[in-house]
């Protein structure tokens, strides 16, 4: 069977984060996904180890290291000399305590330009020893620079969001990085800015998450040509990359010619957010507008769709339309299983 001319890769974070809440949901009460649950159905699928999004994606664009670095594109965004330097995210975040573990409650507190001032400010008194300097162009957007480093390897901040941090440390160096990490806690615990928040019922910032780290990305080494998506960090990525960049509905009529990537994170704050009911909604959209468009176009078009999640790869082409004695699953019931 010879293989399709072109092919799409699409990454949907949140898409398969298991929903135990509504794998027993009665027939009448579910969505309508059948599209997309007859392109998991009828798709080859390869399985692989569990993997960040960010190194799937940093992969599939070519880039070295197993992040992306997305700490330098969205500081360019802020007009900060990104193309310069080593660029690390050191976002705001409040970590607090359940049970036996710490979980990052909230990845986007609102503070105002003056308190993140006053705790970056606070930082900057002894991260400075080790020629680094927190910059804040932004309340919710903190950026680590310094004139050489590593990434330390934490995951992306909306992927740790509600969940329990020891997964997703910051690794390597030597642990240099939890120490600074620890450092950070500590100067921020007790805080003046802090101990306002409190005593007006808000969540206190007592850390900070780094992610996103690395230089500037140069020109990579992917087949990818043209990036479809509405996230504005994704945009600025391609921007950098010198790829293409298109919003997610012209997938009905852009050129697909060789091979594309599509970033669909319209899941990713219900995922946050643990709000089953917003998911069923975004699935909702990404079956009736990406999974339409794109089945018809994978007939006109000899496409090839590999379609990924944090480990395994869905590789359909129209032929496979034809394997009707596959059953389709709900999607809660395929990501419980």
């Amino acid at each position: 069977m010879p293989a399709a001319r072109h092919r799409l890769d699409i990454v949907v974070p949140g898409l398969f984060a298991p929903q135990p809440g509504l794998v027993n949901l009665s027939p009448s009460e579910r969505p309508d996904w059948r599209l997309l649950e007859a392109w998991l159905a009828r798709a080859d699928r390869r399985r692989g180890p569990a993997r960040r999004v960010d190194s799937l994606l940093a992969e599939r664009l070519g880039l070295s290291g197993d992040c992306l670095p997305l700490a330098a594109v969205t500081a360019a965004a802020d007009d900060l000399p990104a193309t310069d330097d080593w660029w690390l995210r050191a976002d705001p975040v409040c970590l607090l305590p359940d049970r036996d573990r710490l979980r990052l409650v909230d990845a986007s507190p609102a503070l105002t330009a003056a308190e993140a001032g006053a705790l970056a400010a606070t930082l900057n008194d002894f991260l400075a020893e080790d020629g680094m300097e927190i910059i804040v162009p932004h309340p919710q957007r903190w950026y680590l620079r310094c004139e050489d480093g590593h990434s330390p390897g934490g995951s992306p901040l909306p992927e740790v969001a509600g969940e329990d941090i020891a997964p997703h440390l910051p690794t390597g160096d030597d642990g240099i990085w939890r120490r600074r990490l620890n450092a950070i806690q500590m100067s921020l615990h007790g805080h003046p800015v802090n101990a306002a928040r409190e005593a007006g019922g808000q969540l206190p910032v007592n850390s900070v998450w780094f992610w996103g780290g690395g230089r500037w990305p140069q020109g990579a080494g992917s087949d990818i040509s043209r990036i479809f998506t509405d996230d504005d960090s994704f945009i600025a990525l391609g921007e950098a990359l010198g790829l293409e960049r298109l919003p997610l509905q012209a997938l009905a009529t852009a050129d697909l010619t060789g091979n594309s990537l599509v970033i669909d994170t319209r899941l990713w704050p219900a995922h946050v957010q643990r709000d089953p009911l917003a998911w069923m909604e975004g699935v909702t959209g990404f079956n009736n507008e990406i999974v339409r468009i794109v089945t018809r176009r994978m007939r006109e078009d000899d496409l090839s769709i590999r379609l990924h999640d944090a480990g395994n790869q869905y590789t359909i082409h129209s032929r496979q339309r034809f394997r009707l004695w596959r059953r389709r699953r709900f999607l809660p019931e395929l990501t419980a299983s």
